[in-house]
């Protein structure tokens, strides 16, 4: 969320962060052998976590991402989150709407809308094997500082999101349904604040 930071900063570490998670789920997939996936947070909610923070991410620096001298590198990202994302783990099935609906709407993985699709009709137990929610918590603990004093030092250097052209964007297959789609990814995506009301 840094808008000072580089794309060339940012590609290492995410890159990373993929390759941990594909790796993840092809141990896992051995270990299963034949075996159905058990899609639950409380086993696998690091996965799930870093597979949903990479989305995030992605969505944010899809404008640097679109430019032509990367390409090469977009296209890399968008074969390696597919393998992902099409894996026994079904990190989408997790992700919160907000996230994947932008996250689809861009494009990179060309299976995506098939894979949600996929989703609609696919269960997973309502609790975890430990008996909580068996959902990824919405909290984003780097979301905008709300603080009225500190926040004229930050918000220079801070990216707020910014939806993209509607006439541009491809949408998603959860938005079709959705009264006020820009609005809720707005909300979702921007305004969740680690920041107690009444604070400077």
């Amino acid at each position: 969320r840094a808008s000072f930071v580089p794309l060339s900063t940012v590609l290492p570490p995410l890159h990373e962060l993929l390759r941990w998670a594909e790796q993840y789920q092809v141990d896992f997939a051995v270990k299963l052998g034949g075996a159905p996936a058990k899609l639950d947070v409380a086993l696998h909610g690091v996965f799930y976590a870093v597979m949903q923070g990479c989305l995030y991410l992605l969505c944010y620096k899809n404008a640097a991402l679109s430019k032509p001298e990367v390409a090469h590198e977009r296209d890399l990202l968008g074969v390696l989150v597919g393998r992902i994302v099409a894996g026994r783990l079904n990190p989408l099935k997790f992700c919160q709407d907000a996230v994947l609906i932008e996250f689809e709407r861009l494009g990179l993985v060309p299976r995506c809308a098939d894979i949600v699709a996929a989703n609609e009709g696919t269960a997973v137990d309502s609790r975890d094997v430990h008996g909580g929610d068996n959902r990824l918590d919405d909290f984003f603990p780097f979301d905008p500082l709300l603080l009225k004093v500190s926040s004229g030092y930050v918000d220079p250097l801070y990216q707020i999101w910014a939806p993209r052209p509607r006439h541009s964007e491809r949408e998603s297959r959860l938005s079709e349904t959705a009264s006020d789609t820009s609005d809720v990814v707005a909300r979702s995506l921007q305004d969740m604040s680690l920041t107690p009301g009444g604070h400077t």
